[in-house]
């Protein structure tokens, strides 16, 4: 699980610093580490019982967090302290 997060979120960060951009973890932006840490959760959980559902489960998983987070409105901000909250909604 820890590869599959950090793999994801350093590809988000690779894009971004590729494409010349501050990148988005470092900024107010939607929640794709915890995102990621849904998607190989579940990934983990479905491999138990067929490899194969697995990848299914995860993409479906990966989609339907990503527009239901976005649906929410859920924002990540910079935390103030260790014990900080990590997500806000935006204001539309």
């Amino acid at each position: 699980m820890f590869v599959g997060v950090v793999s994801a979120v350093g590809g988000g960060v690779l894009v971004s610093v590729m494409k010349d951009e501050v990148p988005g973890i470092l900024l107010t932006s939607a929640p794709n580490a915890l995102v990621a840490l849904l998607v190989t959760g579940v990934y983990a959980a479905v491999d138990v019982w067929d490899a194969r559902a697995a990848g299914v489960a995860g993409i479906v998983t990966a989609v339907v967090a990503h527009f239901g987070a976005q649906w929410l409105g859920l924002r990540t901000r910079r935390a103030e302290g260790a014990a900080g909250l990590l997500l806000t909604r935006s204001k539309k």
